[in-house]
């Protein structure tokens, strides 16, 4: 595989390289007002399941919650997503360590907080940051027992003894800060480096602590936490739509050691798809173009345009599937239903290849479970 599409999630452990895009910048068309501008702020809450799907049957193989919290101010928006994903006593959520060693990664949690401030009306970014945590690689994450920590060269964190050379590649958490008025980005992790130690029959793996810096390239990008609300706020995201825009990825410009932009495609079904939604008719209030929709056995069901997002390219990897609720609902809390959101993401859908073949081989599935906004000036 030699694209995978970059997006919000990227702490589900995808593995991704990349390269640049080409062409001129695109011209990205949004609503007239943005789906969330009668509010101050928005809240979406949503459970994940990550599924094994390569086998006979479907294998939940982790769990969590992913958040995201809009907050909207007179020029500006900041927007803060955080993910949380735990893994269950289940073989297809192992890993290989660096020994060689098959290991469960059985209650061991992967966690990240992305933030991005925006332009509200035309949504380009002004600075974002990111901080990702993966808890089930070893070492400086988990660093083991017989991990030497003094004693080492300069600029060494850590050494580890190992009996044959390291058979895989090292991903690591990683932090960023982007300033998109400078047009810089300022990346931050560790990497690991292998070496023989013949005298002693052995190889050390040492482990640096890395810093890269990278000029932001091209006029019309957004952050990679953006994707979602791109998404909902182009007037292409509706059925039978289609649209292009640029997307930044500081992790894949980390691997590729220059700056990557992708060319992102947004395509909407000819259908929508009838959705239920998990939301409390008690705390939500759903409405149509004729007034108020009625929930039916305590729950709404809900058009939703089917919208998919791909990477540009021959070779782009899985797309992410998106169930926006149908331009023509609002939704909104009951305390407060004139204060309304429209074009609201029910459900994320990422798949992954299995590296030997083409077939998909896990499903990580976002359902929306919790909805709030507040209006302006509160």
């Amino acid at each position: 595989m030699n694209k995978k599409i970059v997006c919000v999630l990227l702490a589900t452990l995808f593995a991704f390289t990349a390269a640049g895009c080409s062409g001129g910048d695109v011209s990205v068309s949004f609503d007239e007002s943005m789906p969330w501008a009668d509010a101050a702020y928005e809240y979406t809450e949503y459970k994940i399941e990550r599924q094994y799907v390569g086998g006979n049957q479907d294998v939940t193989v982790a769990e969590g919650t992913y958040t995201s919290e809009l907050k909207r101010g007179a020029e500006q928006t900041t927007l803060t997503n955080r993910f949380k994903l735990t893994y269950l006593d289940e073989e297809h959520a192992a890993y290989i360590n660096e020994r060689g060693e098959k290991l469960l990664n059985a209650g061991l949690t992967d966690t990240y907080e992305g933030t991005v401030t925006f332009l509200n009306d035309s949504l380009a970014p002004v600075s974002a940051s990111k901080t990702q945590n993966v808890a089930q690689r070893p070492l400086t994450d988990n660093m083991p027992a017989d991990a030497q920590t003094e004693g080492l060269p300069d600029g060494v964190l850590s050494r580890y003894l190992l009996p044959t050379a390291v058979k895989y590649a090292d991903p690591r958490g990683y932090a960023y800060q982007a300033d998109y008025t400078a047009d810089t980005v300022h990346f931050t992790t560790t990497s690991g480096v292998t070496t023989e130690d013949k005298e002693n029959n052995r190889y050390c793996r040492d482990y640096y602590a890395v810093e890269k810096d990278y000029a932001i390239k091209g006029n019309t990008r957004y952050d990679n936490e953006q994707l979602a609300y791109v998404v909902r706020a182009m007037t292409a995201c509706k059925r039978k739509g289609s649209g292009t825009f640029y997307l930044s990825n500081f992790y894949d410009s980390f691997v590729n050691d220059k700056y990557v932009r992708y060319t992102m495609n947004l395509d909407c079904a000819d259908k929508n798809a009838s959705t239920t939604l998990e939301l409390s008719p008690e705390k939500v209030y759903l409405e149509d173009a004729e007034g108020r929709v009625e929930a039916e056995g305590g729950k709404y069901t809900i058009p939703c345009v089917q919208a998919t997002v791909s990477i540009s390219s021959a070779t782009p990897g899985p797309a992410v599937s998106l169930l926006v609720t149908d331009p023509i609902y609002t939704l909104a809390q009951s305390q407060t239903p004139t204060i309304k959101t429209s074009k609201v993401v029910v459900q994320m859908t990422f798949t992954e290849y299995a590296y030997s073949s083409a077939k998909v081989n896990y499903r990580t599935v976002y359902t929306l479970t919790e909805f709030r906004n507040r209006p302006l000036g509160n």
